[in-house]
């Protein structure tokens, strides 16, 4: 958490921290209890071990898509 907002914070134009940072934490905790919902969903019909492969195959493939499609690995260079 701390270094995602570091990177946030040194990529934000300066004008824009604050925004971008509320944003940015907004984001965060909107997301929390609206996965935690689905996820809620997805076990009343999968269950629990089906839904902890399904989370886990999301985030592989979110991963693979931000490493090939997004130039995040690109900004330390």
């Amino acid at each position: 958490m701390s270094m995602s907002r570091t990177v946030m914070q040194e990529l934000a134009p300066e004008d824009q921290r604050g925004r971008v940072m509320g944003f940015f934490s907004f984001s965060f905790m909107g997301a929390g209890p609206v996965g935690a919902l689905g996820l809620g969903f997805l076990v009343e019909q999968f269950g629990s071990s089906a839904t902890i492969a399904i989370a886990g195959i999301a985030m592989l493939a979110i991963a693979v898509f931000m490493s090939i499609w997004t130039p995040l690995w690109k900004l330390s260079t």
